[in-house]
This record gives structure tokens, C-alpha cells and sequence, in this order.
């Protein structure tokens, strides 16, 4: 059946709003309007709440992109959909709700809206069918408990309500959870007050204060990803043959990985260092013009205590195998670690000219918010470390394990991270961590889900440099243009990492 016109439209709800019924008002936006559409229909929406004040709340609807014919593959990302959100509080001041559907934006971006100036989540929904037949991947429904949670966590109070918004009186008083107002740390380079500023900043605060940091260096506007082929040590001949024949024909500019901690030998004890110094010299000999890094930094410590082998010896050894640099990797805890073990660990590897990606991990209780004071304290003495060898490449922020972070969270320590570390200018956001309301949607094999390709923009706003690495295959070209998009919706250029952190830019189009 054919859609009613503006003007029925406008005039059914006219008629409504007089006899004293009041109504919701939606725009569904990304698919084939232009911003002039949607300025023009959020117009028409206020001045008709100008002259009857009948409309309870506006509602963007962000397209979901499933079994259209109009051709259109991609959801909205997160950037436009918090500009949506953000231009209609500003315009629509007549208007005293802003709905965040989180139905169609998903959780986080829900969430994340609530600080750019949604004012309502929805509901619960026990059933939703229309967004999940058109590719929402939201999930059916959502629990008063969870609802209230992702409010407190964003540090809003949450108020229940009936559907024609009348405030709904509960014993319960669900209030924003106590943020840490007094961080001390006495005879430290961070002061004291600086810390309690930004870890009680707003997100759009940070956001702001990070956006202004530039660094001295020609990268500033460069968003990166690695490509690599990842080799665990336990398969050479099979590696061997799956290399040469994806190399062969395989047209973007990539790296060889030596991933130890997924190695088959992790599971009970770290693999044999002979093993690994053959299989290297064996890639060496084959691929002599190949960069090759390491991950597993935290293997690597534990083959030099098992193996009783001095660490700095092993790293001489790694150097002159020809190895470019040292990663901390996605599945090791480096949390058990003290600090002054993990900063011996890094300066052994810089001592051998060997630079390294430094993970800091972020923890985050079910009912609370990020302990800040493990975070900043690894933050700190990374930095003491980065001003004595300048050995760091990167920081690569991810959620320790079992730890309750919400992707709102993320993005704060993104930004905080920025603007306290200004001698080591990347930030590495890995892609298959970026934490997500939906764990279980995001860390399916392929990476760009709706969730993660909301995310990925927003990362870039509050910080991120660089998206990790990603295995070489067949389905790479995808996954480059779902980044590639990611960091063009922040005006900035997506480029290639190469060795050691030199970034060639990419354009996938040209």
C-alpha cells in the first residue's frame, strides 16, 4: 500500500494533537534521502509542535539495510548516527524527548547518544519483528535491569515511564553509579587533579580535548590496519604451502606474523624456543624480503623462565634473526604480570632494537566503572618507559578479561589515554575486542557485523589510530572498505601499516 503524504500526515497528527490525543514522531534516515531531506522534515515536524505542542518525543529510525530494493548493503554508521541525534536536540527545542531506539541503533550506540543529547531509551520490547526482518541485530528484547544498567553506566539516572511519558513512581531510586571523585597518587608525573578532571569529564568533553591534541608528526591524519599472515609455531609445511599460494596473487602490502600464543603448544607449556628460531630461519630463507614481527609478549617471558633462558639474550637472539618488532597479543593476560616485569620485558626488546606494541588492558566490574587506578598506573610507567628509549610503537587498549566494558567506557579511556600520552602518538583500537553490548555478534569470524562497523568511526573520534591486524584472505577487499569508510566519515585517510608503524596511505576506490 502507498505511504501517505507529508501533508496527510501532518494533518492527521494536526487533528489528533486538538482533540487532545498526543502522538510520537519518527524519520527514518541512510538509505536514499539527503541532509537536506532530513533538515527539511525535521522542520516540518517543528513548526507543527510549535503550533500544537502534541508530539511526546522524536524518534530518528536508523535504516536497516536486509531485504531492500533499493540496493542499499550498509547500515548508518555510529558517527551519523549520533550527528542525527545530536542536530535534532539542538533543533527540535521544542521538542522535550529525544529517543535513542535502540532497537535499530543498537545498544552501545544507544548508550553512547545519551551523552549527545537523547533523553529516552525506549523500552523493554518483549517482541520486536519489523527491524529484525530488516537486518537489525539488536536482539528481541531487553530486561528493565539491562535497560537501567546501560543508563547508569553512561552516568544518567534512570526514570521509568509510561508510554505517554508520565514519570512512573518507584520505590527504587536507579541512580548513575558513583564515579572515583578522589584519585590519589602522590609524587607521580600525572597530577592528581588532572586525573580527577578527565576521569569525570563527560565523553564529549574528552572528545573535544583529544580532537585538539596534534602531534608532530606526519601521521596525524593517517587511520591504519596491518595485514598480515599469521603463522603459529607447531604447522610449518602447511603454512609454508597456505603462504606461497595466497602470496602468489595477493595484491596489498602485508607482513608475516609469528602468533605464539595460539600456538598448540600454549595450551600446557610455552613451544620450544629451538622449534620457534628454526621455523623463523625457515620463513627467513624462503621470504628473505618479508618483514616479520612477533606476538605474545607474555610467551615470550614465559619460554625465557621455563627454558632458563636470560631474557635479554633471547631478544639479542630474536634481533638478529631478523625479527622488526614485539607485540603484546589479543589472548594473553598480562595482568599478572607486575609492572616493573612488564617493563623489564620492554625495555630488554628496545635494548635490542627491537620496538614493541604495548597493551594496556581495562577493567571494569559488572556494577562499576573502569579502576581507573591499575589503568592509570600501567599507563604511567609505559610513559616514564617511552621518554627513557623511545621503544613504543603503539598503545593497544582492550578489556582485561571478564571484564564488564561497555563500549561508552571505552571510547572515555580512548580519549584519556590521548591526552596523557603524548610520546607515543598511535593508539591501536583491535577490532575483534572493541567491546559491544552483543559479544556474541562481534566476535563472529567475519569482523564488520553492524555493531563493529558502528563503533569503528566512533573509535577514530575519541583516539583510535590504527584498527590492529587482520589475517590475510580472500575476503580482505571487504574488509578494507568497511574501514575505509570508517575513517572517511571522520575526514580523515586510511592508510596501510607497514614495518614498524610507517603508514602508506590506501585509498581502495582509486
Amino acid at each position: 500500500t502507498a505511504k501517505l503524504n507529508s501533508e496527510k500526515w501532518l494533518a492527521i497528527h494536526r487533528t489528533a494533537h486538538k482533540i487532545g490525543i498526543r502522538s510520537n514522531c519518527t524519520m527514518l534516515y541512510g538509505h536514499v534521502e539527503s541532509f537536506e531531506d532530513r533538515v527539511h522534515h525535521m522542520t516540518q515536524l517543528r513548526n507543527l509542535q510549535d503550533e500544537t505542542k502534541g508530539f511526546n518525543v522524536f524518534i530518528p529510525l536508523a535504516f536497516q539495510p536486509h531485504n531492500n530494493h533499493m540496493g542499499i548493503k550498509d547500515y548508518t554508521c555510529g558517527l551519523d548516527d549520533l550527528k542525527t541525534i545530536a542536530i535534532a536536540r539542538l533543533y527540535l527545542d521544542n521538542f522535550k524527548h529525544i529517543k535513542a531506539y535502540w532497537i535499530m541503533l543498537t545498544q552501545d550506540i544507544a548508550q553512547i547518544a545519551t551523552n549527545f543529547g537523547a533523553n529516552d531509551l525506549d523500552g523493554t520490547v518483549v517482541e520486536e519483528k519489523i527491524s529484525s526482518m530488516a537486518g537489525g541485530t539488536s536482539g528481541g528484547s531487553l530486561s528493565k535491569d539491562q535497560i537501567i544498567s546501560l543508563i547508569n553506566k553512561a552516568q544518567k539516572d534512570a526514570q521509568e515511564r509510561n508510554s505517554i511519558y508520565e514519570a512512573i513512581s518507584t520505590k527504587k531510586k536507579y541512580k548513575t553509579i558513583n564515579i572515583q571523585k578522589n584519585f590519589l597518587r602522590p609524587n607521580k608525573k600525572f597530577s592528581n587533579e588532572n586525573i580527577n578532571r578527565l576521569i569525570n569529564s563527560s565523553l564529549v568533553q574528552l572528545g573535544l580535548e583529544s580532537e585538539n591534541i596534534k602531534f608532530e608528526t606526519n601521521q596525524n591524519d593517517l587511520i591504519s590496519v596491518a595485514l598480515n599472515f599469521e603463522y603459529t609455531p607447531g604447522s610449518l609445511d602447511s603454512a609454508m604451502s597456505a603462504y606461497t599460494s595466497i602470496s602468489q596473487n595477493y595484491k596489498y602490502p602485508h607482513g608475516l606474523m609469528i602468533n605464539l600464543c595460539e600456538s598448540q603448544y600454549t595450551r600446557s607449556a610455552p613451544p620450544s624456543w629451538a622449534k620457534v628460531v628454526d621455523d623463523l630461519n625457515t620463513f627467513k630463507q624462503n621470504f628473505p624480503n618479508q618483514s616479520i614481527s612477533i606476538r605474545g609478549l607474555k610467551i615470550l617471558w614465559q619460554i625465557a623462565q621455563k627454558q632458563k633462558i636470560d631474557i635479554k639474550n633471547l631478544f639479542k637472539e630474536i634481533s638478529q634473526l631478523g625479527v622488526k618488532s614485539i607485540e603484546s597479543s589479543l589472548f594473553e593476560s598480562e595482568s599478572t604480570l607486575t609492572n616493573s616485569e612488564i617493563i623489564d620485558l620492554h625495555a630488554a626488546a628496545h635494548q635490542n632494537d627491537l620496538p614493541t606494541i604495548a597493551k594496556i588492558e581495562i577493567s571494569c566490574p559488572p556494577n562499576g566503572t573502569i579502576m581507573w587506578d591499575s589503568f592509570i598506573t600501567r599507563l604511567e610507567i609505559f610513559n616514564q618507559l617511552q621518554e627513557q628509549t623511545k621503544g613504543i610503537m603503539a598503545y593497544m587498549l582492550q578489556p582485561a578479561s571478564n571484564s564488564n566494558l561497555m563500549s561508552l567506557e571505552y571510547l572515555k579511556a580512548l580519549s584519556i589515554t590521548k591526552i596523557l600520552s603524548q610520546q607515543v602518538t598511535e593508539i591501536i583500537s583491535p577490532i575483534p575486542v572493541i567491546p559491544s553490548f552483543n559479544k556474541a555478534e562481534t566476535m563472529k569470524d567475519t569482523f564488520f557485523c553492524s555493531q563493529t562497523n558502528k563503533l569503528l568511526p566512533l573509535c577514530v573520534l575519541f583516539g583510535s589510530t590504527d584498527f590492529g591486524n587482520i589475517k590475510i584472505n580472500t575476503s580482505n577487499e571487504k574488509d578494507l572498505y568497511y574501514l575505509n569508510k570508517a575513517v572517511r566519515a571522520n575526514k580523515k585517510n586510511f592508510a596501510l601499516r607497514l614495518n614498524r608503524f610507517m603508514k602508506k596511505e590506501f585509498n581502495l576506490f582509486h
